[in-house]
């Protein structure tokens, strides 16, 4: 499988994806499942971290499925953060914002360069989240 899933910490607050190599929209979703799951194993608000840094390229209909993906969006979570996009990544994303503005929240995606940029980002973010979105967040339906 060229995506794989890990607790980036021991809190378990963060999911790191690892996107490697040439990969399938059928591949993301399986991720995504997998995903789903670690998520219902915890009882907190959890931010996903997309490192395409090992990607090859984009699949094709790109827009199509991003946007079935985002509507999957388990109540958990947090700021997603993508790692590592290309040009052509950047310019897909700024285009699907524009098309989807009421799907997708500024404050519940952002792109950077690296790694260490997304644990700051997340950081940041997990700082600055009140006790009650920490404690006590939304129940999968």
């Amino acid at each position: 499988m060229s995506i794989k899933l890990l607790w980036e910490n021991e809190a378990k607050t963060i999911i790191r994806m690892e996107v490697i190599g040439q990969w399938t929209w059928e591949e993301m979703y399986a991720a995504s499942q997998e995903g789903y799951t670690m998520l219902e194993s915890v009882d907190h608000v959890v931010d996903p971290i997309i490192d395409f840094r090992s990607s090859a390229a984009i699949p094709i209909y790109s827009i199509t499925h991003a946007r079935h993906m985002i509507g999957r969006r388990h109540p958990r979570t947090g700021l997603t953060v993508m790692v590592g996009t290309s040009a052509l990544l950047h310019n897909l994303w700024d285009i699907f914002r524009k098309v989807y503005a009421l799907f997708v929240r500024e404050e519940e995606f952002t792109l950077v360069r690296t790694l260490e940029e997304a644990h700051a980002v997340l950081a940041r973010v997990q700082a600055n989240r009140s006790d009650a979105e920490v404690s006590t967040p939304p129940k999968a339906s």
